[in-house]
């Protein structure tokens, strides 16, 4: 899987830098098995985040270049890090077909709503635990959304 990586859980967020200009960030992008990343999610633990108290994302770190530039094989990411799964561009039939084996083939009611005749252009999955947050955005595009466990 190609995993994303952050200081804080923050991926895909405008922040203010020491100079006071504003960048947008991406996470690092880190490759590993399911095994690897089902381990490192489930060994998260919210003592290294301080959301609840700290609202201010710009006065958190933000990870370097250092995970990027290493080969993945070896790459060492912290262990204070966030990781989730974020991918775009039809990642579960691409990336994971196994698990989209396991979906149905189609949803009744969204098919009623959308078309039968209307294919799917793209099954996008994210997985991350309470520490991975998705900033606020707007999709230009139809789509359907559930949260398993958790909130949005």
């Amino acid at each position: 899987l190609t995993v994303d990586v952050t200081s804080d859980g923050h991926g895909d967020s405008v922040r203010t830098m020491s100079d006071g200009s504003s960048m947008f960030i991406q996470p690092a992008e880190c490759e590993m098995t399911i095994d690897d990343f089902r381990r490192r999610l489930r060994g998260q633990t919210t003592a290294h985040d301080d959301r609840r108290t700290n609202l201010d994302i710009n006065s958190r770190p933000i990870l370097t270049d250092s995970i990027s530039s290493v080969p993945s094989a070896s790459k060492k990411i912290p262990d204070e890090s966030v990781v989730y799964y974020s991918r775009q561009n039809d990642c579960l039939r691409k990336e994971i077909p196994d698990l989209y084996k396991a979906f149905p083939p189609g949803i009744a009611w969204a098919e009623e709503a959308l078309g039968p005749e209307q294919p799917l252009d793209a099954v996008n999955l994210w997985v991350g635990n309470e520490r991975a947050v998705s900033s606020m955005h707007k999709d230009h595009y139809e789509n359907l959304f559930y949260v398993a466990s958790g909130e949005k």
